[in-house]
């Protein structure tokens, strides 16, 4: 393992850091991409870990709060985003545990009413399957959907 190699390794770490936060598996696959050996990457990971620059945990946080409150995302749709992301599944279960159910309803109460409004003019019995499959879509539970239909539908 070659100083230099270490030190080209770190740096095209820190550079794809700089773009938006990476997972753990993210900067393996960027790395082996280009060809570092298994040491290197260990290493890099390693260094990028020990500064506080690749945290998987930390990552989990700030994707929950931002596809919750952006994107408005269900819970199993972020449970598969997350797991696509090469998240460990204990981090992923530690990160949904704290999302407040009530924050999931509001959400899906939004975007039910938001559906409902570009369906205007069709029966009633439409507009709520099309509203569950809308919310179905966005990876709301059974439960989570029925509440959010029994506020917004008459």
């Amino acid at each position: 393992m070659k100083d230099k190699d270490k030190i080209r390794a770190v740096n095209y770490g820190m550079k794809l850091l700089t773009a938006r936060q990476k997972t753990e598996k993210e900067m393996v696959d960027k790395l082996k991409a280009k060809n570092f050996t298994d040491d290197i990457i260990h290493y890099v990971l390693s260094y990028l870990k020990s500064y506080g620059y690749l945290d998987d945990k930390k990552y989990v946080e700030l994707f929950l709060r931002e596809k919750i409150n952006i994107n408005r995302y269900g819970t199993m749709k972020l449970r598969n985003k997350l797991l696509q992301k090469g998240i460990p599944s204990e981090l992923i279960e530690e990160g949904l545990g704290r999302i407040d159910e009530e924050t999931m309803i509001e959400n899906a109460v939004y975007l039910a009413n938001k559906k409902i409004n570009s369906l205007n003019g069709q029966e009633s019995i439409d507009i709520r399957h099309k509203v569950y499959r809308h919310l179905a879509s966005k990876g709301y539970s059974y439960t989570t959907i029925a509440k959010a239909l029994t506020l917004v539908m008459f």
